[in-house]
């Protein structure tokens, strides 16, 4: 009996959510490890962020070219040599170097796009989409829980080496649980359109469409009393210790109440419950 495709579907975005939130969360203890200034973190910090706004274009372009099958195995396999790359860094320079990979580092794009290909247009998709937000509210709780007991047998980096480990699985499952027709048909339909290039004419085209500037409304509206609730607290605690040296949340937990990594990661379980 095969496996359902859309299960494993599911079960592919949990487990690399799991490989790049680790990393993500893990990053800042590694820094302070190393001795690196805070200077120098936020540059790291900025510098995931370009690379991750940059690719993202880039990698849709890719999906678009090539297909989903080589979209998430380059997903995947970036997601895996970041944490090696993160893994061996030793100075500033090699862990600006580390951040290249997250140029292809987008698995919720390209978990969307799998589970668009495996699921029919209307309701089906839509439930399909709404179940995403509950696997990445999974990993938030399971990546904390995972890190906690590696880390108390393990040095601060070896959640890092442990999500590298994570990233390999997904490979595996998709090429031997998810049947290839399951989505190359809807692949080559794709195909067969004409498909026009992305650009600043065809982005206006899309958005002035009916209901399109409705549904990123309504996706984007949700995140918003979290963000002004975290901002409104930055500020206040600026205020506070404005004659202080200042630190982002996770290095003022580390900064000023001594936290260790797993204080942090019992923080990040908290936050994690709450948001699944």
């Amino acid at each position: 009996m095969n496996p359902n495709p859309i299960h494993c579907a599911y079960l592919l975005f949990i487990i690399y959510n799991v490989a790049f939130i680790m990393q993500l969360i893990t990053v800042p203890y590694f820094i302070k490890s190393m001795g690196i200034s805070d200077i120098e973190n936020g540059y790291v910090q900025t510098t995931f962020g370009a690379f991750r706004m940059l690719g993202a274009p880039l990698f849709g372009r890719i999906v678009q070219q090539f297909g989903i099958r080589f979209g998430l195995h380059l997903c995947y396999a970036a997601t895996l040599i970041s944490g090696v790359l993160l893994y061996l860094s030793y100075d500033i320079t090699s862990l600006l170097f580390s951040r290249i990979p997250c140029i292809c580092m987008h698995g919720q794009q390209a978990h969307q796009a799998l589970i668009s290909q495996l699921t029919n247009p209307g309701q089906e998709r839509t439930n399909a989409f709404c179940r995403m937000g509950l696997a990445l509210g999974l990993a938030f709780v399971l990546v904390p829980a995972i890190s906690m007991v590696f880390v108390s047998v393990t040095l601060v980096s070896g959640p890092i080496l442990l999500s590298s480990a994570i990233a390999a699985v997904p490979l595996l499952i998709f090429d031997f649980c998810i049947d290839p027709s399951a989505y190359e048909s809807s692949n080559s339909s794709m195909s067969a359109e004409v498909v026009r290039p992305s650009t600043v004419s065809t982005i206006t085209c899309v958005l002035s469409r009916p209901g399109v500037l409705n549904v990123i409304f309504k996706k984007i509206t949700p995140f918003v009393p979290m963000i002004l609730i975290s901002s409104v607290l930055e500020v206040i605690r600026y205020a506070l210790h404005r004659h202080e040296k200042y630190w982002p949340f996770q290095l003022h937990l580390i900064e000023r109440f001594q936290s260790t990594q797993k204080i942090g990661q019992m923080i990040h379980l908290t936050s994690g419950s709450a948001f699944s």
